[in-house]
Parts: C-alpha cells; sequence; structure tokens
C-alpha cells in the first residue's frame, strides 16, 4: 500500500520566508492524495488522512499554480505528538513504538522541455515563398533549439507503523527558491492517522 500526498502551496501568497533555524509557519494547505490505485482526491489542509499498516507515505511540496520558476523541496520531518502525547528522541528511536520509521529523503530525475534562441544577431530577410500568408514579405526571426532540462523532483517517504495505532501530529518544514540560490523556508502541521485504514 502507498499514500502519496502532495501539499499545493500558492507561491503567489507566501508571506516572506522564514531561516532553516526560524521557518515561517502556514496555514494547512491544500493537498492532493492518491491512496494506491485510486482517484486523485484534492483534500483541505485540515484532513487526516488515514494509512494503513507498514504502509508507504511519499511527502511532496509543489507549487499549487504550476509556476516552473518557482522550486519548493521538503527539507524536514517534526514529530509533534501521537495520540495527543508529546514524542520525544527515545520514541522515535524504538522501532517498536514509533508512529513510523526513519523518513528517507530521495528525488526523482525527469525532463522538462523548453526552447532557447540560437545564437548569431537576426537580419531581415523575406518569409518563405511556402508560406501561406505574406510569402515573400520582409521578415526577422531567429533560430530555436529545444532541448531537455534535467528537473528534480524532491520527496521525503516513510513507512507508518504497524505496531501502533493513533493520530500522528507532524511539522513538515520546506524550502522555496525562486532564483535558485537563495531559500527561504516555512512550515506547517499536517495530520497522519497511522495504522488507521
Amino acid at each position: 500500500m502507498t499514500t502519496q500526498i502532495t501539499f499545493l502551496v500558492d507561491s503567489t501568497k507566501l508571506p516572506s520566508g522564514g531561516t532553516i533555524a526560524s521557518p515561517t509557519w502556514l496555514v494547512h494547505p491544500q493537498f492532493s492524495l492518491q491512496q494506491d490505485s485510486s482517484p486523485l482526491v484534492v483534500q483541505t489542509g485540515d484532513y487526516t488522512v488515514n494509512i494503513g499498516p507498514n504502509e508507504q507515505v511519499i511527502l511532496r511540496v509543489v507549487d499549487a499554480n504550476g509556476i516552473v520558476t518557482t522550486r519548493m523541496a521538503p527539507y524536514a520531518i517534526i514529530v509533534n505528538t501521537f495520540k495527543n502525547e508529546p514524542l520525544k528522541d527515545a520514541d522515535m528511536l524504538n522501532a517498536a513504538t514509533r508512529p513510523i520509521n526513519i523518513p528517507e529523503f530521495d528525488e526523482e530525475r525527469g525532463g522538462l522541455p523548453y526552447m532557447q534562441y540560437a545564437t548569431g544577431s537576426s537580419q531581415w530577410g523575406n518569409a518563405p515563398p511556402t508560406y501561406s500568408n505574406w510569402p515573400g514579405q520582409p521578415m526577422i526571426a531567429q533560430g530555436l533549439t529545444a532541448s531537455t532540462a534535467t528537473i528534480y523532483d524532491p520527496f521525503i517517504q516513510f513507512e507508518g507503523s504497524g505496531n501502533v495505532t493513533g493520530i500522528l501530529e507532524y511539522g513538515l518544514v520546506f524550502g522555496v527558491t525562486k532564483d535558485g540560490s537563495k531559500i527561504a523556508y516555512y512550515a506547517f502541521d499536517p495530520k497522519l492517522g497511522i495504522n488507521s485504514r
């Protein structure tokens, strides 16, 4: 069993971002949820996602607007409470009682098509005679080349426990860059129903 949660963050409405040491906390964003082969469903940010015993969970953060110049990546998980009880390091080191195992940070590589102009200066010439409209008319053009940029899809994955049952409240810290050099940090606190589906 697999649960994929993709948090949809509107980059155009983000307040000023914080730092690693002090991220800016946000209200719960909406997220798309897919469990096993079920259809993709968008849920409100307050919805508790129930997962089965030893189920794999994959967390992503993306720009809700699909703006490709804004990139987001999960940075950290903070476990806060389980069954309304505060969690400690010792709880998370005990495989028999922890609600989730040790998360892995990973990324998928893929290609994003894009075009760029060829080098050289453009000059006026004539539209080709094969143009159905205005053949032979003055035309200036610049050559195009098509290529594929390597893009990275960062995510966090972990398994929920099959030994314990209850609601896990956790914080997800993520980074946002709009210029490829500076990273602003944000966080919010979703919930998982461990061993509950």
